[in-house]
């Protein structure tokens, strides 16, 4: 078990790191001259009356114009929002983060609401952009598009990549590209440095393991989980089996049978009480070790994935 009395400080230095960038608004071009877009789903396109617009991940081509009232219906957008848009631009984030303990106050001062289910309470808000996720109701953003909003869809979140595409997205949409590019390459150059002085032969199996009700979850391939595993200096046994969200059987993990396995708060002693598991590594502190955080940090497909594996490479490795 590790202590997260230092989480909020990560997060906090995270987000100072990259402040410098915004702090006087965009630096001179020829910072960025060198960097280059990282995701293809991110290039620019005409539509027919020669406006510059951005194709999102269900193929609407969203002009690029200067949106003032910015709404957001996923939690990716909300912390970009945050890095990218002027506190004036932010219409509304989503519930998602009342009460959360660990960045709650971030969002505090702007009207947070269910933006797709509620749409007499987005509407009344004016917003002239929605950025949502996946999860919308088509039928729901059709309607909301025939109000005049502009709806852009980022599409599933499914780790490193699509975060760091949503980024660039983001902050084409809110003319400030630049600065997008500046964050993708700092957050991946962090990411990658966590464990760069690590050699393959001192990196230890992991699992990623959690309970719902009676059912034993992992977490396989295009998932952040699995992003956030291998910065953190991990062997993900899961991605090299599995796909997304998989349901695993006791027998699947003991034949894993990970020297870390890493879950939520308070998880690590009814896993490890379980008759079945007791036999794994990572039960044992001899042979390995159960590493738990708070599921505001596992479950972030977002900028908390970088936080969360400095978290976890300093659970296994600095000890």
């Amino acid at each position: 078990m590790i202590a997260l009395a230092n989480v909020l400080a990560l997060v906090l230095a995270f987000a100072l790191s990259l402040a410098a960038f915004a702090r006087n608004g965009e630096a001179p071009h020829h910072v960025y001259s060198a960097l280059k877009d990282l995701t293809p789903a991110t290039t620019l396109e005409k539509l027919p009356d020669g406006t510059p617009a951005l194709r999102d991940r269900v193929g609407n081509l969203v002009p690029l114009k200067a949106y003032q009232r910015v709404a957001s219906a996923s939690t990716v957008a909300d912390a970009l929002l945050l890095e990218f848009a002027a506190p004036t631009q932010i219409a509304a984030f989503t519930q998602y983060h009342q009460g959360a303990k660990l960045t709650g106050h971030r969002y505090e001062g702007h009207p947070q609401i269910d933006a797709v289910h509620d749409m007499d309470g987005l509407l009344a808000l004016h917003p002239d952009l929605l950025i949502v996720s996946t999860l919308a109701s088509g039928v729901r953003v059709e309607r909301l598009r025939e109000t005049g909003l502009e709806v852009f869809v980022l599409g599933e979140m499914t780790g490193l990549s699509a975060y760091l595409d949503s980024a660039l997205a983001i902050s084409t949409l809110l003319d400030r590209r630049q600065l997008g590019q500046a964050y993708v390459h700092s957050f991946t150059r962090r990411m990658k440095s966590i464990a760069k002085d690590l050699p393959p032969s001192a990196r230890k199996s992991a699992l990623q393991l959690v309970y719902y009700g009676r059912q034993l979850y992992g977490s396989g391939t295009k998932t952040s989980y699995a992003d956030v595993l291998d910065a953190a200096g991990l062997v993900d046994l899961g991605s090299q089996r599995f796909s997304g969200w998989p349901e695993l059987s006791t027998d699947q993990v003991l034949a894993l049978n990970p020297e870390v396995v890493v879950t939520r708060d308070g998880m690590g002693a009814q896993l490890c009480v379980q008759a079945d598991l007791q036999q794994l590594r990572a039960c044992n502190p001899a042979t390995g070790q159960i590493v738990e955080l708070p599921d505001e940090l596992l479950n972030d497909p977002g900028p908390l994935m970088l936080p969360t594996a400095e978290l976890i490479h300093a659970a296994v490795y600095e000890r």
